[in-house]
């Protein structure tokens, strides 16, 4: 069953879309998704920083920032960041390395893919209280492209050489 939504005012007079309750009729009043950034500690300042020191790495840090659950973690492949991007592996992979040295992100390998793990003392989107989790639930991004079967290679025949004798 499709959910609902009215745009309302709040108390401090943003227009905020809210869902409505199927059953009641009542409107749930939400606070709209959400990132932080974390002021003190220099968590802004550093991605000030990246933004203008490291465009690439800070576009690919946006593109996660934006795609990441709630505890901060996106599961990605190369290939779809590479699509994403337009950009080649080595370009992708200097870019993330950049990253993980600046203490941006940590990532866990996961077969052919990555989990990035962002830094909470750089951006946060949940409650405070629930920073401290680590649990191993994330969002998976992938591309069509990467769905697709790839085509199996045909088996070549074998040649058979026959040697006239005579």
């Amino acid at each position: 069953m499709a959910l609902n939504y009215a745009t309302v005012t709040d108390t401090t007079g943003n227009l905020v879309r809210c869902p409505i309750d199927p059953e009641t009729g009542e409107i749930i009043m939400k606070n709209p998704a959400f990132v932080q950034f974390v002021k003190a500690g220099g968590g802004l300042e550093a991605v000030e920083k990246l933004l203008r020191t490291q465009p690439r790495a800070c576009s690919i840090f946006i593109f996660m920032v934006r795609h990441m659950d709630d505890n901060n973690r996106l599961m990605i492949s190369y290939e779809a960041l590479m699509s994403e991007f337009d950009i080649s592996r080595s370009t992708a992979n200097r870019s993330i390395t950049y990253l993980v040295e600046c203490n941006f992100l940590k990532v866990i390998k996961s077969g052919n893919s990555n989990i990035y793990c962002l830094n909470a003392n750089v951006v946060w989107q949940n409650s405070a209280e629930n920073r401290q989790f680590a649990s191993f639930a994330c969002s998976v991004f992938t591309t069509k492209k990467e769905q697709q079967a790839k085509p199996k290679a045909k088996k070549k025949a074998k040649k058979t050489i026959i040697k006239k004798i005579g």
